[in-house]
Order: structure tokens, then sequence, then C-alpha cells
């Protein structure tokens, strides 16, 4: 077992340190654009135990949206932090949720290493591929078949990944995978759904995350902008909105299953009962409700913090298998130094 530390962004990043032999320690930690959480436990495919968990503050100005904006500040706050919680970890998985690490859930024949991710790339949106100037595909695989499988595919901007690698490197941290956040969510909430018409409504920051699954089956996730206060009125109409268009979205896949449960995570105890009393007169207030902490992560006290953490929380589970990102830029970089050096040979 590797012992791990996570980082996650805000938008947001977060981070495993791997330590050893023997008991696996995870800490985790999330950067959004104001905060970084850590989250310290022992962490598997399937489950999570969380020994300890916090929250620093990141200086105004460092990130947006997952991009780096000062990379002295983050890497003086990542040693800041390091420092004041005493974590000895320093080989890291950081997991991010950034518009600039595009994530896709795809069914696929059952390849695997470069012919995986060649499949991948062919079968991509052209579009959404075009965004990227210099793109790094990487990917897991979820369920397997006998002749398909699902998996998650990520892609990013090589330059991206390369700012994260070098800042955590100045501070003598190595990261071992970046993953994005939204995806380790799903596979963790995924867990508990059951076989109803479920929502999850992930607040983070000004960011809400809403997720629908269906006879146990992940469907799709939204993300928007919120723009009010937590605990008013015009709040509360911004979260009708959001379940509105998710189930115009269920409409048009034929989901005749009505929704059963509204879990809403990232409002603190006061600001949910709020919630629950605007949206009285709402068709579906009654099973509005606030998130509770799945079985198949453990911890001894805070559970009822989990919707603040969820994100870090999820990237304590493990990916097994597939081409990590991580992975991938190094088969580009070493594609690219063997071009050079032919390009020398040829032209000296």
């Amino acid at each position: 077992h590797y012992p791990y530390i996570s980082v996650l962004c805000s938008y947001w990043c977060g981070l495993r340190t791997i330590k050893g032999i023997g008991r696996r320690y995870v800490g985790k930690r999330i950067f959004s654009n104001r905060s970084i959480q850590v989250v310290i436990g022992d962490g598997r495919s399937k489950r999570a135990k969380i020994e300890r968990f916090f929250e620093d503050d990141v200086p105004e100005g460092t990130l947006l949206n997952g991009t780096v904006i000062n990379e002295k500040a983050l890497e003086d706050t990542i040693r800041g932090t390091w420092s004041k919680h005493g974590i000895k970890e320093r080989n890291v998985d950081l997991v991010l949720n950034s518009p600039h690490l595009m994530a896709r859930r795809i069914e696929m024949p059952c390849l695997s290493g470069n012919k995986a991710t060649h499949y991948i790339m062919n079968e991509a949106d052209e579009k959404e591929i075009a965004r990227f100037s210099d793109p790094v595909t990487g990917w897991y695989p979820l369920v397997k078949n006998k002749k398909t499988q699902n998996v998650v595919s990520e892609t990013a901007e090589k330059e991206f990944i390369e700012t994260y690698i070098k800042i955590f490197g100045a501070v003598g941290i190595r990261l071992n995978s970046i993953h994005n956040g939204i995806n380790l969510a799903v596979n963790m909430m995924q867990t508990q759904v059951g076989r109803g018409t479920v929502v999850y409504m992930i607040l983070d920051g000004m960011t809400l995350t809403t997720m629908l699954f269906t006879g146990g089956a992940y469907f799709n996730n939204l993300s928007t902008r919120v723009y009010s206060q937590t605990g008013t009125i015009e709040f509360a109409g911004e979260i009708r909105n959001a379940v509105s268009s998710i189930r115009q979205f269920a409409t048009a896949q034929h989901i005749e299953e009505p929704i059963s449960d509204i879990y809403v995570a990232g409002l603190n105890a006061d600001e949910m009962n709020s919630l629950i009393a605007e949206m009285q007169g709402y068709p579906l207030a009654d099973v509005i409700k606030p998130i509770v902490c799945p079985p198949n992560v453990s911890m001894r006290s805070g559970r009822e913090k989990f919707g603040s953490f969820i994100f870090s929380f999820a990237g304590l589970f493990d990916t097994v298998g597939g081409v990590t990102l991580l992975e991938a830029l190094k088969k580009s970089s070493a594609k690219y130094e063997s071009k050079k050096n032919v390009l020398k040979v040829v032209i000296p």
C-alpha cells in the first residue's frame, strides 16, 4: 500500500500523499479560489476512513477556475499548510475541478494502454478538443464487461499540468496523478443511490454542481454559477431553476421514474433549514434534504461536515488501471524528445 495525500481546487484541486510500507495514510488537500481543504485517512477503491480534515485560506488572486495566477503564493500556501499541520508525506495525487481539465464518461471496446488512449482521442468531440493547443489525455476504467468497458477520460493542456508539477516540485512534493474531482464524487455517491431517481446538488463557493442518478446508474451533471446569498429567497429560486434543468434533461432522456430524493451539500444547518422553508410549495419540496455521509466513508467525528468536504473525501478513493494524465504527459514528452533527436540527425 502506498500512503498518500490529496489536494483539490474550486474550482479546486485535491491531492493524495503516499508514504512507506504498511498502513496507507491519505491526506487530501482541496484548493478553492479561497481555501485549501486537507483530508488525512486510509483510502481504497470502494471505501475511505477519515482520520482528520481541515481547511486553510488561500491568498486572494492565487487561483482562478483552477488556473494558477500567482505561483509563488501557491507555493507558500502549500509549504505553510504542510508545516502548520505537520504533514510528512511527499508523494501526492492532485484532484482538480476546472474548465481546463475536461472529463468525459464513455463506453468503449475493451482496449488497454495506448490503444485505449488512441480510441478515446479519435472519438472525442472535435470542438471540445479544438480548444486545447497541446492536449494530454488520460483515462481510468469504471466497469468492464465482456466486450465493452465504461471509462472516464480526462484531457488538459500540457502546460496546465506542468505548472502544477513545477509548483509542487518547488516545495519538495511529487505528484503521482491528477484527476477531475466531479467524476470522483460521482463514483463515491453512486455506491448509495439505490434504484430510484436521485439528484445530488453540491454547492462549492459560487459553483453549484447537480448530479442525476437513476436505476443505480449515473446519467448527467450540470454545473451552474450561483449569484444569490445562501439562506435567501433568491438562493432558493436558483436551486429550483437547477432542479428544473435536470428534470428537463431527465424528460429528454425518457426517464419516467420520478425524483425520489434531492440531496444538498455545501450548506450549514441554518442555511439548509432556510432552504427547505423557502422551497415549501414547490412540487419537490418534500424530497429536498441535507446530504448524508455514505456508509463507505467512515470517520471518528465531524460527519455533519461531509457535504462541505465532499470533493476532497472523494479524492481518497483509488482509481485503478488505465493511463493517468501524468503517465500520458511523460509519453508525450518522450515522443517530442525522440522527434527532436531525429531532427538533430537529419539537420545537424
